[in-house]
């Protein structure tokens, strides 16, 4: 055999050499995939500020999740949103809730639903025409399959299946999330899990304590926030409330049979860049919800005109000065003006309890002095004062009526020493105290 044969037949060897390593490549699976996950939105389209620098926002999401895709190009991405997903308070509300679900549905998110989404019935379809997922629930999906590893249609290659599965407890079902959990991990024992929805703490704690390997849990519930993923056994715990303006990245991967897992955390904050098509979108319907916004308080101040039991607080001062110039040094004083952060000065939803006698006659009647939480808020109208005694409440009793647990969760009787108005102390301002109190 001359050597330009064996040339050849070497040339050629190696090629079905490099043709096997690629075909072998080509028939890999992913080894690899990051979810993406946000959660607690209530319909905030816009960056929410009530406490802190305002943050969250459709328009900031999407550059993120760009970057994850760029960074984990061999990695599948999955975005997933947790509850709270839909706003249920705001006159506007199918408007926007029907912007969130187009957001949701455009970017291929897993959309998992809780207890006050499920309050929307029949809306829920409205909303988001996608598929909605809540494990245990006749109508839902329970949970999303993804399999790493091994080989397309070959016998070798090991492969781990993971299971993202979505628990929510509901009030009439509170042991649904457990119940669920023993059944899928005594299914599927070998299996690895990432559990995602609206479950509280002590529900996790109890399905943690199942033999199952649960890679990580990322829940929403109320305003418990873990500023830091934590670790308990060997499982990640990550509680994303505040309003969608936090996010998560958790990377996972299987090889050799071995799974790994890790998550990061982080604020959507105000230094991130937008998207500008969707701040457009947003936009759009901002004004809608404006436009609406105005024919309900034009409606409202029209409806009295002027002819109404409530005074203003202005009124008050002429009698009592003293009381009226500490009211001016406390939130109270600041309640409508702070709306203003998240541009939230003209929404009905939020003067309910930012304004004096909101619809009631008082606010937005703007003849007379009705914005913040004035005097007539918590002793009644002035109308007939004097003569007529005004009540002097104890206790929280007038407060519980905004300072619910569900937008104040620790707002106690502690908190009315930052509003004495009566006392020779200076009142204190319980933003600096709290940051929770708004």
């Amino acid at each position: 055999m001359n050597n330009g044969l064996r040339l050849l037949l070497l040339v050629l060897f190696m090629a079905l050499l490099l043709g096997i390593f690629l075909s072998i490549q080509f028939l890999r699976e992913e080894n690899e995939t990051t979810l993406f996950i946000t959660g607690d939105l209530e319909g905030y389209l816009i960056p929410c500020g009530c406490r802190t620098s305002p943050a969250g926002g459709l328009s900031r999401r999407l550059p993120i999740l760009e970057k994850i895709k760029v960074e984990k190009q061999n990695a599948k991405i999955v975005p997933v949103e947790l509850p709270n997903v839909f706003m249920d308070r705001s006159p506007s509300k199918d408007l926007i809730n029907k912007r969130v679900g187009d957001f949701l549905l455009r970017n291929n998110y897993l959309v998992a639903i809780g207890a006050r989404d499920l309050s929307f019935g029949d809306k829920l379809k409205e909303y988001y025409n996608g598929t909605y997922f809540l494990a245990g629930v006749e109508g839902f999906k329970e949970e999303e399959i993804i399999e790493l590893g091994g080989f397309k249609g070959l016998p070798f290659g090991e492969k781990g299946r993971l299971h993202l599965l979505f628990l929510s407890e509901l009030e009439d079902k509170p042991e649904l999330p457990e119940k669920v959990f023993k059944e899928k991990s005594e299914k599927y024992p070998n299996d690895a899990f990432v559990i995602l929805g609206n479950i509280s703490p002590q529900c996790v704690e109890k399905l943690l304590k199942e033999n199952a390997q649960i890679l990580g849990v990322f829940a929403t519930w109320g305003n418990t926030v873990t500023s830091f993923p934590q670790k308990a056994k060997n499982s990640w715990v990550v509680f994303l409330g505040d309003k969608g303006r936090r996010y998560a990245k958790f990377d996972i991967s299987y090889y050799d049979g071995k799974w790994s897992a890790w998550p990061e955390t982080n604020y959507i904050d105000r230094e991130m860049p937008f998207d500008k098509a969707e701040e457009d979108r947003v936009e759009k319907v901002l004004k809608e919800v404006e436009a609406k916004n105005e024919e309900i308080l034009s409606s409202m101040a029209k409806k009295f005109e002027g002819n109404s039991d409530y005074l203003g607080s202005s009124y008050c001062k002429t009698c009592h000065k003293e009381e009226y110039e500490k009211w001016e040094k406390t939130t109270n004083f600041s309640a409508t003006k702070v709306l203003e952060i998240d541009h939230q000065e003209r929404n009905p939803e939020c003067l309910v309890c930012h304004s004096t006698a909101f619809g009631k006659g008082g606010y937005p009647d703007n003849t007379k002095d009705f914005t913040g939480i004035g005097c007539e808020v918590c002793h009644g109208a002035g109308k007939n004062h004097p003569p007529a005694k005004m009540k002097v409440e104890k206790g929280t009793q007038s407060c519980l009526k905004c300072h619910t647990k569900r937008d104040s969760p620790f707002f106690n009787e502690g908190f009315l020493q930052l509003i004495d108005h009566s006392s020779k102390k200076k009142p204190t301002n319980a933003y600096i105290i709290t940051g929770v109190v708004n």
